[in-house]
């Protein structure tokens, strides 16, 4: 019995590894090919349960168990506002109508430098409605998780400044 984590790097692969309970196991790792237009000579070597994930887009990181996708992983570092929280929505609903887990990971707010102005972007809440839905229509565990940041940090000095 062993893990293999499907990734677009290394480093990526060996922080997980490092990090996780698959520091005890025995893992392996491998490329994933994001597409058939992208990597035509080799996307036909994966596996057709890796394949069937794919079909929409590539999401970052695939875990197998025994050869079986068991965890499909979506990271990341941009706010969740707006459409970026939706943007990636399609790698993770392709993981779920293949009956794997999901983990969508992404920052509590971001700030942002725009031309006119800067401000905080924050966690848009449709996004929890959504992957509630994923849930309901297919029947599988979607883990939403958003890091912190300074937002939270900021927002209460800021309150406690102005006070």
């Amino acid at each position: 019995m062993h893990f293999k984590l499907w990734v677009s790097t290394n480093d990526t692969a060996n922080w997980i590894i490092n990090n996780t309970v698959l520091k005890n196991k025995k893992c392996v790792t491998e490329k994933l090919v994001e597409s058939d237009a992208n990597n035509p000579k080799t996307f036909h070597r994966v596996p057709e349960a890796i394949k069937k994930i794919l079909y929409l887009d590539a999401v970052d990181i695939i875990i197998e168990y025994n050869k079986k996708p068991i965890l499909a992983v979506e990271i990341s570092s941009e706010a969740g506002t707006g459409h970026n929280a939706f943007q990636r929505f399609a790698r993770l609903v392709a993981a779920a109508e293949n009956n794997v887990s999901v983990a969508y990971i992404y920052p509590e707010a971001a700030y942002i430098h725009r031309k006119n102005f800067d401000r905080w972007d924050e966690i848009n809440p449709l996004v929890f409605r959504a992957l509630e839905r994923v849930m309901q229509i297919h029947n599988i565990p979607v883990l939403f998780y958003y890091y912190p940041t300074e937002y939270n940090y900021i927002v209460i000095m800021v309150m406690f400044i102005n006070y």
